[in-house]
């Protein structure tokens, strides 16, 4: 069953690379898939704890967080945190669509079960560099849900995170280029790059892209939300062309796993106006799960 897994988290890497280069014009230098997966085969026994700095342990903040009985809403939440913890919580909140913001407890309880990242968590995934912490995450596919490299830490969370955060530096990188650019925008066509050409600064956020991706299952909300947000990027598509639908279904998947979450809904209304019947549509069936 591992082998099984282990060749399916591969096969999607593949298939993922696969569907945006064959359809774009000016393919990547390298071989950007090839590379990923040699490199993988290079690193089969990869491991954070053997390549990077031991990690610093929690704040006196950070224990009471995971300890507190009842948190109401996440300002409440935020308010327990440092500076520096806030500001994470309040990027990857934005980063998902808005849908971190709960406003009771239960709402708290049924995300703690669907993926909520801890601070644990979040400041474990800062320490680290992106490519090398996307290989370890990919090649604890055996694994899943357990992280080997740290068994207390939730895997799901730890890889939509680690795939919100790669598309934050691709975005980061293209408003370099594209100062207008704005997050949920489709990624630029090649004919839109000076002289027609990707710069290698940007294929090799997208090779970690791939890697990122991959590791990124369908079960709990913070997955979904995380390939909602890789969705927007449209790879493969033509100019003026987007993923809507895609997007909007696993939207409609994060929502029913929250039990209901009007973020989500507001988020919609605002990006995506003409589609919200068609959203509405998909929250509401019933084998959407």
């Amino acid at each position: 069953m591992k082998i099984l897994i282990t060749f399916l988290a591969i096969l999607a890497c593949i298939l993922v690379g696969l569907t945006y280069f064959k359809t774009n014009d000016q393919p990547v230098s390298n071989n950007m898939i090839e590379e990923t997966i040699e490199t993988k085969r290079l690193q089969p026994e990869s491991s954070l704890s053997q390549q990077l700095p031991e990690k610093t342990t929690d704040s006196g903040i950070s224990d009471e967080i995971s300890t507190q009985q009842t948190v109401n809403s996440f300002a409440q939440l935020l308010e327990k945190l440092t500076p520096y913890e806030q500001e994470k919580y309040l990027t990857l909140n934005k980063q998902l669509f808005g849908a971190l913001e709960f406003t009771d407890n239960n709402t708290y309880e049924i995300w703690l079960k669907q993926g909520f990242p801890s601070v644990r968590e979040i400041n474990y995934l800062s320490q680290y560099d992106r490519k090398d912490l996307g290989l370890t995450l990919f090649n604890s596919a055996s694994s899943y849900p357990i992280f080997t490299d740290e068994p207390s830490l939730n895997l799901p969370a730890l890889s939509a995170i680690n795939l919100i955060e790669t598309i934050a530096e691709l975005e980061t990188v293209v408003r370099y280029y594209f100062p207008e650019y704005q997050q949920g925008e489709p990624f630029p066509v090649t004919s839109k790059w000076p002289n027609g050409e990707r710069p290698e600064q940007v294929n090799e956020v997208l090779r970690s892209i791939i890697t990122s991706y991959a590791s990124v299952r369908e079960h709990t909300a913070i997955q979904y939300l995380a390939r909602a947000r890789y969705e927007q990027l449209s790879f493969g598509m033509g100019e003026g062309q987007s993923n809507a639908t895609t997007v909007l279904t696993k939207l409609a998947k994060a929502d029913k796993k929250l039990g209901g979450n009007n973020n989500l809904s507001n988020y919609v209304a605002h990006h995506y106006p003409e589609h919200i019947e068609e959203y509405e549509k998909l929250r509401n069936e019933k084998d959407i799960n």
